[in-house]
């Protein structure tokens, strides 16, 4: 994990971050935020990401049929029972395989 940003946008187009960040690194949560209105959510306000130099397949099952029902937010750290975040190639490496478990 290359930082932990928590950070708003202001009008749909200016990223206020509480670390510098690079405008490619801007872009990228400007483009997340974009996805996520087209989904009817929004990241302007209270949001927080990890943004990762390198991407590592996994296999995060989801088990169930049928689609998610809105959106959920999975903490790594309860489902690795660890107090900080190991590097991202570890994290894929530890939830390949594991199943997804719904918060009814």
């Amino acid at each position: 994990i290359a930082k932990r940003v928590r950070f708003s946008i202001a009008d749909d187009s200016t990223v206020e971050a509480d670390l510098p960040l690079s405008d490619q690194e801007k872009l990228r949560i400007l483009g997340a935020h974009s996805d996520a209105l087209k989904r009817g959510w929004s990241l302007a306000t209270g949001s927080e990401v990890f943004l990762c130099d390198e991407l590592f397949e996994t296999d995060y099952q989801k088990p169930t049929k049928g689609g998610i029902q809105g959106f959920q937010y999975h903490d790594l750290r309860q489902l690795l029972g660890v107090q900080s975040m190991p590097p991202v190639q570890e994290i894929a490496e530890r939830i390949r395989g594991l199943k997804w478990l719904s918060r009814s």
